[in-house]
């Protein structure tokens, strides 16, 4: 049995523009032959929402489990596809909470679409938790309060969240965060640059290579970066908070309790950082040799000698 209706137009082009809304589980193939799906638009309100990608086909797939309150709207218009489960026209996540506030806590959908991995993605949540994986293009992810795991993503890479936290793993590209109270974590990251901003939520970077220009602002969140250093430039300012670099304490809180700003540099300075804070700390730490990964061992001496290393 289906749930909703389905409805289509012609563009000039010819590229059919097609228009879904679904008021139960089902599933649609999205695109036909000759079609790519460039783009993708995601704003939902509560639930959950899982972008993963295949490497078989230009076109998408998008299943939903299940819907409470108003209808998921799907559009395709050859080129994006827009998946919206709230007010029609909802464009973004202040948007979506000013239309919703009546109905915000049976508004839920349980939504599952898989992409190619280069579609430019979008994804905005109020309370939804989302999990995005595989995509190698740009990602822009907002929330309010939903949980957001981001794994396995090759692109620009950029995350706003109020207060909901961030968990991303296996991540490169350039990183912009803007976060509220939301901690924002990433595990693994290749990042060339990040751009930090906080109120009150930690941000912890842990980087697989020390080169990365990073500038920071935070009012009361704490800043880590743990990287394996070749060298850095630390330039670090804190009013209430400190700035360590290595285990060497650039700034503290002074006599009266006030920053004095500094600047720390070593080496070839790969790891730029600039980095501001109110009551917030700035830490940059260097990621230990045993905290390599354990798929790369480390290199042995090739046609050993025999009771080499005590053996018998």
């Amino acid at each position: 049995m289906s749930h909703g209706s389905a409805g289509s137009t012609t563009r000039s082009r010819g590229t059919p523009v097609q228009d879904w809304r679904l008021d139960g589980p089902r599933v649609l193939d999205i695109g036909a032959v000759g079609d790519h799906v460039a783009s993708l638009r995601v704003a939902v309100v509560g639930g959950r929402v899982d972008v993963v990608t295949h490497d078989d086909s230009p076109t998408a797939r998008v299943e939903v489990t299940s819907v409470t309150g108003l209808p998921v709207h799907v559009h395709w218009d050859g080129s994006t596809l827009s998946v919206t489960h709230g007010k029609d026209g909802d464009r973004n996540v202040l948007e979506m909470i000013r239309r919703t506030v009546e109905g915000f806590s049976t508004t839920t959908a349980v939504l599952s679409i898989s992409v190619p991995p280069t579609t430019q993605t979008s994804v905005s949540t109020v309370s939804a938790t989302a999990l995005l994986s595989g995509l190698r293009g740009r990602v822009r992810v907002n929330t309010v309060s939903g949980m957001l795991t981001l794994s396995d993503l090759q692109g620009d890479l950029d995350v706003n969240t109020v207060t909901g936290d961030v968990e991303c793993t296996d991540v490169s590209g350039p990183l912009k965060v803007n976060a509220v109270s939301g901690a924002v974590t990433v595990s693994r990251g290749a990042l060339p640059t990040a751009r930090l901003n906080t109120v009150s939520g930690d941000i912890a970077l842990d980087l697989t290579s020390g080169r990365c220009h990073l500038t920071s602002n935070s009012v009361s969140g704490d800043v880590t970066v743990r990287a394996p250093l070749e060298g850095y430039d630390v330039e670090g300012n804190t009013a209430w908070g400190q700035v360590v670099v290595d285990g060497t304490t650039v700034t503290t809180g002074g006599d009266h309790g006030r920053g004095r700003g500094g600047r720390l540099r070593s080496g070839d300075g790969a790891l730029r950082v600039k980095a501001s804070a109110a009551s917030g700390s700035i830490v940059v730490l260097r990621a230990a040799a045993q905290d390599q990964p354990q798929d790369q061992p480390q290199e042995q001496p090739q046609d050993q000698p025999e009771g080499w290393g005590g053996g018998a």
